[in-house]
């Protein structure tokens, strides 16, 4: 299935996409240094997406996208925490959008610097701004990611922590 910048701009404008659910991060394992969640876009019109998060702890690096199921790509997305290539070679540094491209699909970027406000290391503030600029009325609520669970063995003489 091709997918045409017509259809992306159609998806984007449409102001009837909501979410619903709430989020909450998870791990691979609980310890995991990646957390991720996935939830349904809903619409009037019934685009076939969803919406997909993952942010790494330790590099600080924070990335949200909205998926197109038919073509199983993502179609928008922001990436925080790292530079972007284009395939013109020019470098995106730091925090970037991807939209939509007939061309290239989704590997084309534009700094966020103008978008975006918040920090990596605030998930829920960037989240809101990037529903904000995605036109999704988000009715859910997102959980702060979860702490790291470290589990330390210290041998005190017979007393373990």
């Amino acid at each position: 299935m091709l997918f045409s910048k017509q259809q992306f701009d159609e998806i984007m404008s449409d102001k009837s996409k909501r979410i619903i659910e709430n989020i909450a991060w998870e791990g691979e394992k609980k310890d995991s240094e990646t957390v991720k969640f996935r939830v349904s876009i809903l619409s009037q019109k019934n685009h076939n997406i969803f919406a997909d998060g993952s942010y790494n702890r330790y590099l600080e690096r924070l990335s949200y996208k909205i998926i197109h199921k038919g073509i199983g790509r993502r179609i928008y997305g922001l990436d925080m925490g790292k530079d972007h290539k284009n395939p013109d070679r020019t470098i995106v540094k730091g925090d970037h959008i991807h939209e939509w491209d007939e061309d290239f699909g989704d590997k084309i970027a534009y700094s966020a610097n103008n978008i975006i406000t918040s920090k990596a290391t605030n998930p829920i503030e960037v989240w809101k701004e990037f529903c904000r600029e995605a036109q999704i009325d988000f009715q859910g609520i997102m959980e702060e990611i979860p702490l790291i669970q470290i589990q330390i063995d210290y041998d005190l003489g017979g007393i373990f922590l």
